[in-house]
């Protein structure tokens, strides 16, 4: 998404800051990553913190 359009950046960042104390607590110096790489057409992937549900859609 940031690739396409960078200028998202700083309203994403908005976004996090305002949801950050909603967030679960963390321990300090708790460190989360999370690495993603598809390619390839129809091929997905889906990261979650947390619970994720993913609706039935048809392959690509």
């Amino acid at each position: 998404m940031l690739d396409a359009d960078p200028a998202l950046a700083a309203e994403l960042r908005r976004v996090l800051d305002e949801l950050s104390p909603l967030a679960a607590p963390t321990t300090p110096g708790t460190t989360i990553t999370q690495r993603a790489t598809v390619s390839g057409r129809g091929n997905r992937v889906f990261q979650a913190g947390g619970s994720i549900h993913l609706p039935d859609t048809p392959d690509a």
